[in-house]
């Protein structure tokens, strides 16, 4: 069934999307990275629908996505499902608190000293970001790392190559364990989830054969509908929710 059709005729719908480089773009200071006053639009209108269910579901932290998302009516996650904010806007820990494997994977990432790149701290856990690096050697120096990361072999650790990013986090928290939460609340007759990296993957993977998956960028096995960037995944919001 067309997606509109199906959305239309649906009277329970659930939407899950990422939120860097599936509903803004990507900027090479991660502050930047603003939702624009149509992505705003476009969350409020949907949400406004009783019969809809949003949420975002991000790697940022807490802080980040109240001061960005957090006057509208929608649900929240963060650190790829380490948090989760309900409407009411209290933020819950998904999983129990334990970052003592920290020391060892910071002294790993502080060792890829490549200019432009930074580390950046999360409760549960560190990203290394080569956006703003020369692409060569943020890539080959990224290459290391996972190597280097892969060797610590700690079991309760998982270590993420994503789009300019490498980011270490604990097993257990992603993206699509954060769609479990929803989906253990319900049938719904219509879903959509989009994202645009390895770690929507799971998310993808998560749900029923029946979703609208949606890729952002290069198509993946995991997902049935491919757009090319976030101004189109706007797009294609807008018409259902309009």
């Amino acid at each position: 069934m067309p997606i509109r059709q199906h959305y239309l005729a649906s009277h329970k719908r659930l939407f899950l999307v990422d939120y860097d480089g599936t509903l803004v773009g990507f900027t090479d200071n991660p502050d930047d990275a603003l939702p624009t006053a149509a992505a705003l639009d476009i969350l409020k209108t949907l949400s406004a629908d009783s019969r809809n269910t949003v949420a975002v579901v991000s790697g940022r932290d807490c802080e980040f996505m109240d001061q960005t998302l957090g006057k509208l009516p929608i649900s929240l996650v963060a650190e790829h499902g380490l948090y989760f904010r309900d409407r009411s806007g209290t933020w819950h820990p998904t999983v129990p608190l334990n970052q003592d494997w920290k020391p060892a994977v910071r002294r790993i990432l502080e060792s890829a000293q490549v200019p432009g790149s930074f580390i950046e701290e999360k409760s549960m856990g560190l990203v290394w970001h080569y956006r703003r690096c020369e692409p060569a050697a943020g890539e080959h120096a990224a290459a290391h790392l996972i190597t280097d990361l892969e060797l610590l072999a700690e079991p309760e650790l998982k270590v993420a190559d994503g789009s300019k990013v490498v980011e270490v986090s604990i097993v257990g928290v992603d993206k699509g364990q954060a769609a479990r939460h929803w989906l253990e609340q319900g049938e719904y007759d219509f879903i959509l989830a989009a994202g645009d990296d390895t770690t929507d993957e799971d998310l993808f993977q998560s749900l029923p054969a029946t979703a609208h998956k949606v890729k952002v960028g290069a198509p993946s096995p995991s997902a049935n509908l491919t757009v090319a960037d976030p101004v189109e995944l706007l797009e294609l919001l807008r018409d259902l929710a309009h």
